[in-house]
């Protein structure tokens, strides 16, 4: 199996997919994963990353990396799976492995819910605006 695009909005369940399809030595290459690698950010301990700033400083880097490692996957022949959260961001993945995107999107205010602080319900502006990567800025 090649490199497959998933695609869905933050919070949409696209990590949930991969594990269900995933199979032994499939690489999984993730712009949060790799951004918490880069960086030593720690999952809380709802299991859940915090979320990135707009302005952070890394991104140039973690997107930088991101390319490079589909690049190098794809012409290696490895399989695994490649996630975005950009909708403009599928096409684009899916010429670049040869693959159509697997769509992973339960529906805004689903993946809203899932995006909410557990202790004060609040969507924090980060938040936000990873949801308008995918519901807005198409």
């Amino acid at each position: 199996m090649p490199i497959t695009p998933v695609a869905g909005p933050a919070g949409g369940g696209k990590s949930q997919w991969i594990a269900r399809n995933r199979q032994p030595g499939d690489l999984v290459i993730d712009h949060t994963g790799l951004w918490a690698a880069l960086t030593g950010a720690a999952r809380g301990p709802d299991g859940r990353f915090p979320p990135r700033p707009d302005d952070d400083p890394t991104t140039p880097l973690v997107q930088y990396v991101m390319a490079v490692v589909v690049r190098r996957a794809t012409e290696a022949g490895l399989s695994g799976f490649v996630t975005t959260s950009r909708r403009a961001k599928v096409a684009e993945l899916e010429r670049e492995t040869g693959e159509a995107a697997v769509i992973v999107d339960p529906g805004r205010q689903v993946a809203e819910d899932r995006l909410r602080d557990p202790e004060t319900g609040e969507l924090s502006a980060a938040c936000s605006r990873a949801l308008g990567r995918w519901y807005d800025d198409a």
